[in-house]
Formats: C-alpha cells, structure tokens, sequence
C-alpha cells in the first residue's frame, strides 16, 4: 500500500463548498433578476408586442365510405 499523506493539498471540503456558494449565488442573482422584471402583462409590453390573431379552420365534411372507417393500414419502409 501507498501511505504517503497529502496534508499540503486540501481535502474535498472547500471545493463543494465553493460550488455550492457559486450555485446558490447564481440562483441569488437569478431571483434578483426575476423580482425586477418588468412584467409581461403590463401595458408597455401589450404595446410593443404585436397582436396575434388565431385561425381556426374546419375541415370540410366529406362522406366517408364505411370500408374506409373500419380497415387503417399503416405501411412504412427503412432507408
């Protein structure tokens, strides 16, 4: 066995400690950022984002023999 001793490196300790205060300081500033935020329901975001109109289509009623209701083949080949 090996037994020479690290004792000039430091242990595993302050480098998750590092990690965790350097996470918990991105999230810190992310929340900051989040609280000041304009919100997007306000009125000068209504009036810079443009309007949005929906379309609805419907399908044209086409008759539909009963053979073609009952039988779905699926076919499909590999490239």
């Amino acid at each position: 066995m090996n037994t020479f001793d690290f004792a000039a490196t430091p242990g595993a300790s302050p480098v998750a400690a590092a990690v965790t205060f350097a996470v918990s300081a991105w999230f810190f500033v992310a929340m900051g950022l989040m609280l000041t935020e304009t919100p997007a329901h306000s009125a000068s975001a209504e009036a810079a984002a443009p309007h949005v109109s929906s379309v609805v289509y419907t399908a044209p009623a086409v008759a539909i023999s009963p053979e073609a209701r009952l039988i779905i083949v699926v076919e499909g080949r590999r490239a």
